[in-house]
């Protein structure tokens, strides 16, 4: 009878034996997984060796979902993701800038600080100087200090927008 007994016991602790294997590979497995998905898509890291491409990304995907890496000749504009909108998007600013209308204009608006209100006069402003904006000779390059400095010369938005530079380069 203790022989029946021994065998019983020892066939439910191999079984136990088992399960515990069984759900501790399945959790190992669950882990990795989580690894493998924080590793690729987790939260930015801006170190040299570790940068992704975020394509054309807007500035709200910029900074809450991704770094990015860019061809830029300087090396501030490299974590900078206002920079980085404007370089991705140079095209469809001008696009919108040109029919004076867009949610680009509004995202520019907001950087600097301007309330909804203050949209209108930044798309006015932006669209009456198109030409300087868009010069062929400097392309991307100084896209951010002429936006700036037309900003700058309207003296309602160089009064209420509050991350306006004193002093355009």
């Amino acid at each position: 009878m203790k022989t029946d007994s021994r065998k019983i016991f020892y066939k439910m602790f191999r079984i136990v034996g088992i399960k515990f294997w069984f759900i501790s590979l399945t959790l190992m497995f669950m882990a990795s997984h989580k690894l493998y998905a924080t590793h690729y898509g987790g939260a930015p890291s801006y170190k040299k060796w570790n940068n992704r491409e975020s394509g054309n990304s807007s500035i709200f995907l910029t900074t809450e979902n991704s770094s990015s890496s860019t061809s830029s000749s300087s090396a501030g504009d490299r974590y900078d993701p206002y920079a980085l909108f404007l370089q991705n998007n140079y095209h469809l600013i001008q696009e919108e800038v040109a029919q004076g209308s867009g949610t680009s204009i509004e995202v520019i608006a907001q950087f600097y600080g301007c309330q909804k209100p203050l949209y209108n006069d930044a798309r006015l402003t932006l669209n009456a100087n198109y030409a300087l904006l868009f010069a062929e000779k400097q392309g991307e390059k100084n896209l951010q200090q002429n936006i700036e400095q037309v900003l700058l010369e309207n003296e309602l938005l160089r009064n209420e927008c509050k991350n306006l530079p004193m002093n355009a380069t």
